[in-house]
């Protein structure tokens, strides 16, 4: 009997141990940090227009503009993300249009991409203008400007895609290139874009590929019609006698439009040879690996 007291305590002793032994790496599995390190290591880009997944040091600012643009993909799509913080750049976006080209043999050819935000017709939304009803100081208000413009800005045109027609469509669209849009609460722009790989020749087609990824934001067309030829632009909610936009700067006002050698009171002047009178663009490459 003593005998089988002495094994039954051995026994116990022997579970304690292995539990004792086995408790860290239960921790470990179950942990929040080790669910975190597997979940990081797969791309999940919420197109929502909103950065905050996206790891910051992808990020690169181009120096001209300082629009900061970050580009990643996976096995069905491409995913590109860009950050617009000059208010009066934004400005000149919403007015006039911006493209994106995107070449799958990585050169800069301005042959295949998309266009958003399109060009407003007359240089405003609709209306002519899309600001809201003035607010504090007379200056209309950022808010309802924002509103005004995101409710006019559904649509996005394709262009230059093999086997596929020129077109405008809806920023969300099934089985398309989608983008998304917003602005922070300091008034910052962001677009992020889906763009499946099918649009540029597939997976297989594009492994170990390099593409040339460009951006072009387009520059006032001066006219000559029996008039004078533009050299200003009167921003849409610039109050008479200042030099920058209302609403606390924001760039949400998108609209602008090509005035005579004189605007005529109270615009604000840019000169001919001003960055907002010509196209800006930058241009980046991109390996494709699988």
């Amino acid at each position: 009997m003593e005998g089988l007291n002495r094994f039954g305590t051995n026994l116990l002793h022997m579970k304690k141990k292995l539990f004792v032994a086995i408790l860290p790496m239960l921790c470990l599995l179950t942990s929040p940090q080790a669910k975190m390190t597997s979940d990081s290591a797969r791309i999940n880009h919420v197109l929502d227009g909103n950065i905050n997944e996206w790891n910051p040091g992808r990020f690169e600012t181009d120096k001209e503009t300082n629009i900061q643009y970050a580009i990643d993909h996976d096995a069905i799509n491409l995913y590109l993300a860009m950050k617009v913080t000059d208010h009066q750049l934004q400005m000149k976006m919403m007015s006039l249009g911006m493209d994106l080209y995107m070449d799958n043999k990585g050169r800069k050819r301005e042959r295949t991409g998309i266009s958003f935000p399109l060009k407003r017709e007359g240089g405003g939304g609709r209306g002519g203008r899309p600001g809201g009803e003035p607010g504090e100081g007379g200056r209309p208000d950022p808010k309802e400007m924002r509103e005004r413009l995101a409710a006019t800005m559904i649509l996005l045109k394709t262009f230059g895609f093999d086997d596929k027609e020129d077109q405008n469509q809806l920023i969300s669209q099934p089985n398309s290139i989608n983008l998304a849009f917003d602005w922070d609460e300091a008034n910052n722009f962001y677009i992020e874009y889906l763009v499946p790989l099918s649009f540029l020749g597939g997976q297989t087609a594009l492994t170990g590929k390099t593409l040339g990824i460009g951006w072009k934001i387009n520059g006032m067309e001066l006219q000559n019609a029996g008039g004078p030829v533009a050299t200003s632009t009167q921003l849409v909610g610039v109050p008479a006698g200042s030099g920058r936009p209302s609403g606390g700067g924001s760039g949400r006002t998108g609209g602008a439009r090509a005035g005579g050698g004189n605007t005529g009171g109270g615009g604000a002047n840019f000169g001919s040879v001003d960055s907002r009178m010509k196209d800006q663009s930058f241009w980046t490459k991109y390996v494709m690996s699988f």
